[in-house]
């Protein structure tokens, strides 16, 4: 088995196995993760058949990928389409629409993560954590802008 794994690059996961009755503490550890995405639980029977299986995202990894999205839709997506004023990338059509500036664009932006940020009921302490996120939300904005395009945060 080791020389098949081997020959075609099959890698196995880390596993372990826990009680039904420490399923809790075992989704609560999982959401806690800042280092991967999260983690498959498989449900088995008594006879260790697979009953269900169900995804745990780690919290941190959605409040990331939150942010991704919500800065995709109105910052990266305008930028590569041309529609913000002095930007053009190679994506850019010549007939693009140039409706706002970038300035316009980084508070579109961060009003739109405040929101995003705001919306996360399903993850655990969204009330308490949602300032947090939103801080770093609206910081890393900052740094893109700054570091991929050149120009100060003016906001």
């Amino acid at each position: 088995v080791q020389k098949f794994e081997q020959a075609y690059c099959i890698k196995h996961v880390q596993y372990s196995i826990h009680a039904r009755s420490a399923l809790n503490h075992v989704i609560d550890a999982i959401r806690q993760q800042t280092s991967s995405e999260g983690s498959v639980l498989y449900l088995l029977n008594a006879q260790d058949v697979v009953i269900g299986l169900c995804k745990v995202k780690a919290s941190s990894y959605v409040v990331r990928r939150r942010i991704r999205e919500r800065c995709r839709s109105k910052l990266f997506f305008p930028l590569a389409r041309g529609n913000i004023k002095g930007y053009k990338s190679s994506k850019s059509k010549k007939d693009a629409v140039v409706n706002v500036t970038l300035e316009d664009a980084q508070l579109g932006v961060k009003e739109h993560l405040r929101k995003g940020m705001g919306q996360m009921a399903h993850v655990p302490n969204h009330q308490v954590l949602k300032v947090k996120w939103n801080a770093f939300a609206t910081g890393f904005v900052d740094w893109w802008i700054e570091h991929k395009l050149g120009k100060k945060a003016n906001l």
